[in-house]
């Protein structure tokens, strides 16, 4: 009971998409590297926080063999 309530108070306090009690110092550090990248790399919205998808289609498998004397 206790690890449910300890988890489900983490829940509550993680929701949003923010650290858990971060500093204004560490957000704001977080906000300026968020800012560098969509400066150098033109991003733009959250691009750079989500996990890339990949889509793989066919069969693209090219085996290689390697022959040692």
């Amino acid at each position: 009971m206790q690890m449910y309530l300890l988890i489900t108070r983490f829940r509550d306090r993680a929701s949003g998409g923010k650290f858990v009690d971060a500093s204004p110092a560490v957000e704001k550090h977080l906000a300026d590297e968020l800012e560098k990248l969509a400066r150098v790399y033109g991003a733009k919205g959250d691009e750079f926080t989500k996990f890339p998808t990949f889509n793989f289609t066919g069969n693209n498998c090219h085996c290689v063999t390697f022959f040692f004397a």
